[in-house]
């Protein structure tokens, strides 16, 4: 009996013909792409990701300003250990390669270089010169050496405070980043706003659509 009752199963079982069964797959197919379009759409539109950076924004906006003193404080430590090579550059700046007697470094070539950025001693540095054209080996170490006796006459002044120039760029950059901070917090509540309102209409767009994917494909699969 159970040979006779696997033979009937087998024989009344119900075919699927080949075509079918491919109509059903690219049925399902088409099915989970449009589910996977629309989760994508969800995750990209109506998630509170773009919310929270925001937030992080602000909070590092809010955090770096409070940080601001401590900021200049370290920024005033950096000038004072750094006197002694900003003192030599100062000192190398008042020699001119245009007013100096070097071989081999006419008035084209002075020109050359002030066009590269290089007018003075300070400016002289080894790697920077042999990228420009016309200046191989020769060239290059006679400007360099010309940099050297200059450096070699230059003496550290400990006494000599750091330059009030150098503070005042300091602290413009520094107010220029404090109104940037201001500005950002300033706008901060109005953006959140506006995202939270972009992120409700999202979720009301792209429900339905994606109710309607997820019933097409729960119906592909059973297919």
């Amino acid at each position: 009996w159970a040979v006779a009752s696997y033979g009937l199963a087998v024989a009344v079982w119900p075919r699927v013909s080949d075509e079918n069964r491919a109509v059903a797959e690219r049925a399902y197919l088409a099915a989970k792409s449009d589910w996977e379009s629309g989760l994508n759409r969800w995750n990209r539109e109506a998630l509170c990701h773009v919310f929270q950076e925001k937030m992080n924004t602000l909070d590092k906006a809010r955090a770096e300003l409070a940080d601001m003193p401590s900021k200049r404080q370290r920024g005033i430590a950096r000038l004072e250990s750094e006197r002694e090579p900003r003192q030599r550059q100062r000192y190398l700046d008042r020699f001119r390669i245009d007013r100096a007697e070097i071989r081999g470094i006419g008035a084209g070539r002075t020109s050359m270089l002030a066009s590269y950025g290089i007018e003075t001693a300070a400016d002289i540095k080894k790697s920077k010169i042999v990228q420009i054209p016309g200046f191989g080996e020769a060239l290059t170490s006679e400007l360099v050496e010309w940099r050297k006796k200059h450096e070699r006459n230059f003496r550290f002044n400990p006494n000599e405070p750091v330059d009030r120039h150098e503070i005042d760029a300091m602290d413009r950059e520094l107010e220029s980043q404090r109104q940037n901070q201001l500005s950002t917090l300033r706008q901060g509540s109005d953006s959140l706003r506006r995202i939270s309102q972009e992120i409700g209409a999202a979720r009301a767009r792209i429900m339905p659509l994606l109710e309607k994917a997820w019933t097409g494909l729960k119906i592909a699969e059973a297919n």
